[in-house]
């Protein structure tokens, strides 16, 4: 992963920080909080994840058919 530059590393903090953010950590204890952030991180990954699947069988598909005209 690539680091973060300085200002957007400071304004990503403030994401988690519960001054700025007090219906959201109010709302949720600790544990849904972590569930949810990982729920988000797993998401984000799934996503590219099922398009590199989906443009894979698209190319197979492709693949094949041009293969069974010749």
């Amino acid at each position: 992963m690539t680091e973060a530059s300085k200002p957007d590393a400071i304004s990503l903090e403030g994401w988690f920080d519960p001054k700025d953010h007090p219906t959201f950590f109010d709302s949720f204890t600790d544990d849904e909080r972590a569930e949810m952030l990982t729920e988000d991180l797993a998401a984000g990954r799934s996503v590219p994840a099922l398009l590199t699947a989906v443009i894979t069988m698209g190319v197979v598909l492709a693949a094949s058919s041009v293969l069974l005209m010749l």
